[in-house]
């Protein structure tokens, strides 16, 4: 294992807020960086700073937990900006816990270690963060893994009716679907959300983002973007 050392934005133990596995308690690593500036970010407080730590450092924060080795989040800001991610990513799949990558797909997953569940965004055209990156990545995903869509507003649909097409059969062929897609607002989902899942029957699970509508600070469950 390479002695690796991460700027850390923070640690902490709470609720999974969004995706396949909403609703579980997870420990978060969140690794300060990212190349993206989505409009809709809800942790820019882990664009740069953080505190530097050993992989052992990381260890024994997450042993402060009474209970057995369970799930930790490597979330960030963007973890795989830092190349010691996938170092730490072994280093507790070696220590017996089961690891949740969040990633905006930006950049290749070709390193990520087997054992790690992935999911990744899909930046539709309005986060101002698209990019091809994310569809070459469909490659390295298995089973297990999912894709997340953050939206905004309704015209977002019009978008993903025409061009969704860019990922939804190469999700299909991977047994990947459906996409989980999430209103980025603290507000009750448009109905043309609703309206376009019961229209697209198995590609998309409609979902809300449970650390926006149930916790005064988003940084303190998942928030990864």
């Amino acid at each position: 294992m390479k002695n690796s050392r991460l700027a850390i934005n923070e640690i902490f133990y709470s609720i999974q807020g969004e995706g396949l596995y909403a609703g579980l308690p997870m420990w978060f690593v969140r690794l300060t960086g990212c190349p993206l500036r989505c409009v809709w970010c809800d942790t820019p407080q882990a664009y740069d700073g953080g505190k530097v730590y050993s992989l052992e450092e990381i260890g024994r924060e997450l042993s402060h937990s009474s209970s057995r080795p369970g799930w930790v989040s490597i979330t960030g800001g963007e973890p795989l900006a830092q190349k010691g991610s996938t170092d730490l990513m072994e280093f507790l799949l070696q220590n017996g816990y089961r690891i949740l990558l969040e990633t905006s797909g930006s950049i290749t997953l070709e390193e990520v270690p087997l054992g790690v569940v992935i999911s990744m965004d899909i930046k539709i055209p309005s986060s101002g963060s698209w990019n091809e990156e994310q569809i070459r990545n469909i490659d390295y995903l298995k089973k297990g893994d999912y894709v997340k869509i953050v939206y905004t507003s309704p015209e977002d649909f019009f978008w993903l009716r025409d061009h969704d097409s860019l990922f939804i059969p190469l999700l299909r062929e991977k047994g990947l679907l459906p996409v989980f897609l999430q209103y980025s607002q603290r507000l009750i989902p448009p109905r043309e959300a609703t309206d376009f899942v019961l229209e697209r029957t198995g590609d998309y699970r409609f979902g809300v983002q449970l650390h926006k509508f149930f916790f005064e600070d988003p940084g303190k469950t998942d928030g990864k973007e």
